[in-house]
């Protein structure tokens, strides 16, 4: 196999987006610092999409082992991947301050932002772009940033699936997190949360439910559960 260096443009496009996503392993969800959390109790944005996407794996995983939903795995974990990627730029900007400064369209924003570092999709292209993922060649720069600045409109939307995967995995990992490192349930957000997922009747009405588990059934189950007892017998 001849492995050739690529186009040199490619190469300083990756470190540019590098350079812009590196800092993301310190840049901290500062929703918890206004929640009264400390700096080393919140965790960064890279943190966060990591644990969001172990989640979305197991869950892409299950759903196909036991549903017969049609799922693609890769297209979930671009997403899971990618759906904060913006905050590089941004920064976090806490659903909170959102929800208070209604005449500000904060998905607009970070949709520009994810301009800055993916390129844009015209707004045609997104359209004929839902459910046929797999048919667009994301060989060449061009497809390519429009595929991922497309997933990224895609999550902020919950306008497929996966898209609703990632963001049940989105809020888990929110009550992992408060649950465990800060000793605190955001109810109102949670049943939010769950009354949203509901309004899908399909896959988002089976994770509300999952996720109604999971808050109830989180201090009974240790993590040990999962692993047999004499692994070596």
């Amino acid at each position: 196999m001849n492995l050739t260096m690529p186009n040199e443009e490619e190469i300083k496009n990756l470190i540019s987006i590098l350079r812009w996503t590196f800092p993301l392993k310190n840049l901290p969800r500062t929703g918890w610092i206004h929640e009264g959390a400390t700096r080393e109790s919140s965790d960064s944005i890279a943190a966060h999409s990591h644990s969001v996407s172990v989640i979305t794996l197991f869950v892409v995983h299950i759903l196909k082992k036991y549903t017969e939903i049609n799922l693609d795995i890769e297209k979930a974990l671009t997403l899971s991947i990618l759906h904060d990627l913006a905050e590089s730029v941004t920064g976090e900007i806490p659903t909170g301050i959102k929800k208070r400064l209604p005449q500000f369209n904060f998905n607009d924003i970070e949709s520009e932002a994810a301009k800055l570092l993916l390129g844009y999709p015209d707004k045609n292209w997104y359209k004929n772009m839902k459910d046929n993922s797999k048919d667009k060649n994301t060989n060449t720069e061009d497809n390519r940033k429009e595929y991922f600045s497309g997933l990224i409109l895609e999550y902020e939307q919950c306008d497929s699936k996966e898209a609703i995967i990632v963001k049940f995995a989105d809020i888990l990992d929110a009550f992992i997190h408060s649950k465990v490192i800060m000793n605190r349930v955001f109810d109102k957000f949670l049943e939010g949360a769950i009354t949203k997922l509901k309004t899908n009747k399909d896959i988002g009405a089976i994770l509300a439910e999952w996720l109604d588990y999971v808050i109830k059934n989180w201090d009974r189950i240790d993590r040990w559960y999962a692993l047999p007892e004499n692994p070596i017998a």
